[in-house]
């Protein structure tokens, strides 16, 4: 996501790391907009930060490096189209704007020069709260966990199962399972949600979930 739009839509998982608000000048200035968005990163066989203790297979906060654990209770969902050049990590451009003109038609082309792929991406994104390795649920730092491309499926379904449940959405609990395929550029981890065992969330982290989601 362009740097805007992360601030817009995260504001309240920065504002549970931040000390300070837009209006602080305390700190010589700085406010929201200076802090990145902390994210469910899956680490890959070639992500740059498989190491000693971070190993292929994991989720980590993109921030921390903390690896986190399997379960996850979703606060919304929302979705972001980005253009990116071949090779390129960082986008050329992003939006929440479905209706972009850039979005419509990027999605039906394909390019030639991007493996006759779309020329932009579609994300579809969830704000949740994760557990840790030990099964604790972090309510202080909500992550975005995205999937796209070969993962969109995987969201789609979520966002069904979601649907099919009770509501809201995060009185329920949900294990990540990160399922492995092979393409002809080799493997990769795809993270497939299902319905935890113990599906119910506790009256008291529901009802810090509700706090934040209030806040949008």
């Amino acid at each position: 996501m362009a740097r805007k739009e992360e601030t817009a839509v995260a504001t309240v998982a920065l504002k549970s790391v931040a000390a300070f608000s837009d209006e602080d000048v305390s700190r010589g200035g700085v406010s929201m907009s200076d802090l990145v968005m902390p994210r469910a990163l899956i680490l890959h066989k070639m992500s740059d930060d498989v190491g000693k203790d971070l190993q292929p297979g994991m989720i980590i906060n993109s921030i921390s490096k903390d690896a986190l654990g399997a379960r996850l209770i979703p606060l919304f969902f929302y979705k972001n189209y980005a253009k990116f050049n071949k090779g390129e990590k960082t986008p050329e451009w992003s939006t929440l704007d479905g209706n972009d003109v850039r979005v419509r038609d990027g999605l039906q082309w394909l390019d030639e020069v991007n493996d006759g792929k779309p020329t932009v991406t579609e994300f579809i994104n969830v704000l949740a709260v994760f557990s840790d390795v030990i099964g604790k649920f972090d309510t202080d730092v909500p992550l975005i966990l995205s999937f796209k491309r070969k993962s969109l499926k995987s969201g789609k379904m979520f966002l069904t199962l979601t649907e099919m449940k009770p509501k809201p959405i995060y009185t329920n609990v949900y294990a990540v399972d990160l399922v492995e395929e092979k393409n002809d550029l080799g493997a990769y981890f795809v993270p497939k949600i299902s319905v935890a065992k113990s599906a119910k969330v506790s009256d008291d982290i529901s009802t810090v979930c509700a706090d934040l989601v209030a806040r949008f």
